[in-house]
């Protein structure tokens, strides 16, 4: 018989009478599993107190509910729309933005800022090469060019990073530009690692 586990957390730490919570539940070896709302009048178990003390609460709540796996990728991301097309690659654009990569060499490539169908190999995306250097990608839906740093990232490391793209002439700049300090880095400006890098390239 499976394991089985269960994982589980709400959009919101507490809410008023009348206002919305969202749990969502992660399951692995059932489909079903009961949830009961419960007071939670005590909740240290040690011997020399009452022990878990929690009081049931009738609500409509409470029975037995689908669950189901569900998958995530790791970490945060912001999803914006676009109903104008204004994030299209079909015009002039720069995208630049402030980071602190935490696996840069992870062997996979990761996305920072982009507009990428990674099915049908379309659209355009700055992130990080599988080995851990800087890059940014076109596709076209037939084939995907790359243009990269010529310096990898450093782990826990402040960088400023960009790349211009010219949708006539396919010229690519990409830039990568550290912006460490005393405090913000784990490691100081006197490490001598070189961080600035400046490539380009026509698409």
């Amino acid at each position: 018989m499976a394991e089985i586990k269960l994982f589980g957390y709400t959009n919101k730490i507490s809410v008023k009478q009348g206002e919305e919570i969202d749990f969502h539940v992660y399951a692995d070896g059932t489909d079903v599993a009961d949830a009961n709302l419960v007071r939670l009048i005590h909740g240290d178990e040690h011997p020399d107190g009452p022990g878990f003390v929690e009081e049931e609460i009738d609500n409509d709540i409470n029975g037995k509910w689908k669950v189901e796996k569900q998958f995530t990728q790791i970490g945060s991301f912001l999803k914006v729309n676009d109903p104008n097309n204004e994030l299209s690659i079909e015009q002039d654009f720069t995208i630049f933005g402030y980071i602190w990569p935490t696996v840069p060499n992870k062997g996979s490539r990761q996305c920072i800022f982009g507009r990428f169908d990674v099915k049908t190999n379309e659209g355009y995306c700055l992130g990080i090469a599988p080995n851990g250097y800087l890059e940014f990608w076109v596709g076209d839906g037939k084939e995907v060019d790359y243009l990269a740093s010529e310096l990898p990232l450093q782990k826990q490391v402040w960088y400023f990073v960009a790349a211009s793209f010219d949708h006539k002439t396919g010229k690519v700049n990409l830039y990568q530009e550290g912006v460490l300090n005393r405090y913000n880095s784990i490691i100081g400006k006197v490490v001598p690692f070189d961080y600035r890098s400046h490539t380009q390239t026509t698409f």
